[in-house]
């Protein structure tokens, strides 16, 4: 397993109190994953951690806020997220 954790953690504090219309217009910055899969329009989201589960393949994000793809944002309700094996499935 690699870990990974953002240097700018300070971001974050704070976060949690802002509405998600404030959320959207706020410069996240740090470790961002983007998907380079063709039918995942700019789909991305940055974390404060992740780990790479080299025995399956997995992504397993923590403290992310939200998920930008195309014109719209998904606001995981527990901040965890899973990408599974060749990023076709997502467990927000």
């Amino acid at each position: 397993m690699l870990l990974l954790n953002s240097d700018g953690l300070e971001q974050f504090n704070g976060l949690d109190s802002l509405s998600y219309d404030k959320l959207l217009d706020y410069d996240l910055s740090g470790s961002q994953f983007i998907s380079t899969h063709p039918e995942q329009d700019s789909l991305s989201f940055f974390t404060r951690d992740a780990s790479y589960d080299l025995s399956n393949y997995s992504i397993n994000a923590s403290g992310v806020k939200l998920i930008r793809v195309a014109d719209l944002a998904v606001f995981p309700f527990d901040g965890e997220v899973t990408v599974l094996e060749g990023g076709h499935e997502w467990k927000p």
